[in-house]
């Protein structure tokens, strides 16, 4: 499996045809269909599901287009800074829920220093895993994630999650002795309501509760889409604290901390001090820390 058979899958997945991607690839169909044939012998799959309308990816086939499309990049990125020093470049993973910090930093430090960027914008998990083998300089992530010894932390926003929905949810929760104007809320108290989360916080909070019978309606990829569900009144989205501030109007929805401690979202720049790093890299994450307050939070 190499980056060119990489890019050929991505072709068919992306037209779900095999003679539209040849036609888009400048090659013929009858070798296209062996190299994919082929590939799906050599990893053991089954990539595409195959009918008269073309060819349609299966759950290892999708599982595979991720990935490939991540290789692909980092795989251009590494060609394209190979004609440039090392110290010009700046490998950056972000998260979608970080941008708000992240873009006004990348741009602030850029107007300093001609430097050149990859941005990669994918899950924490994801982005941890390529700064321990080298693919990424630094990322912004958020808890809960592991990390190896190797991995340097540090905070930047100090973030809690919450629960944020229309007030109809909220009155006809048992809430007990608490008051209408309780800013906060046990996630015990949300069983049984229609509840909006992103994918990551879903899989923690279903292994956290295992013993609750949470009804998770709409499991999302991104916390904007879990927001944006929230202001459609389709449930009650469990959102960072950040992310509500930047993407829900004030006054709009009810928001509620969620009150169990160890519901912390907090956004982190990370960095692998196990590696040699550019100066540009150095310069970056100096950059960054000179911008937090006297109480740790980032100040743009």
């Amino acid at each position: 499996m190499d980056i060119k058979t990489l890019k050929h899958f991505v072709a068919v997945a992306e037209h779900g045809s095999i003679l539209k991607a040849a036609n888009a690839l400048h090659i013929s169909q009858p070798p296209l269909t062996k190299q994919m044939q082929a590939l799906e012998k050599e990893l053991g799959v089954t990539l595409f599901l195959r009918s008269a309308k073309g060819v349609q990816l299966t759950e290892k086939g999708a599982f595979l287009y991720k990935k490939a499309t991540s290789l692909i990049s980092y795989n251009d990125s590494i060609l394209e800074e190979l004609n440039q020093t090392a110290e010009d470049t700046i490998n950056v993973g972000v998260i979608t829920s970080s941008l708000q910090y992240a873009l006004p930093l990348i741009c602030q430090f850029g107007k300093e220093r001609n430097v050149n960027y990859f941005i990669s914008e994918k899950e924490s998990i994801e982005h941890i895993q390529m700064l321990e083998s080298g693919v990424l300089d630094v990322a912004m992530v958020r808890v809960p994630f592991e990390i190896s010894k190797d991995i340097r932390t540090f905070k930047l926003v100090d973030d809690c999650l919450y629960a944020i929905g229309d007030s109809s949810f909220f009155e006809k929760l048992d809430r007990g002795s608490a008051t209408p104007d309780d800013q906060t809320i046990s996630f015990q108290e949300l069983v049984h309501v229609p509840l909006i989360a992103n994918h990551r916080w879903h899989t923690f909070l279903k292994r956290y509760m295992a013993d609750q019978k949470f009804r998770f309606q709409y499991i999302c990829e991104d916390n904007r889409t879990s927001a944006m569900l929230a202001m459609y009144g389709m449930g009650i989205a469990l959102l960072p604290g950040s992310v509500a501030e930047s993407n829900v109007p004030a006054g709009m929805l009810v928001r509620k901390k969620i009150r169990e401690d160890n519901m912390n979202c907090s956004l982190y720049l990370i960095y692998n001090e196990g590696r040699s790093n550019g100066p540009a890299t150095y310069d970056f994450i100096n950059y960054t820390l000179g911008k937090l307050d006297e109480n740790g939070n980032l100040k743009l």
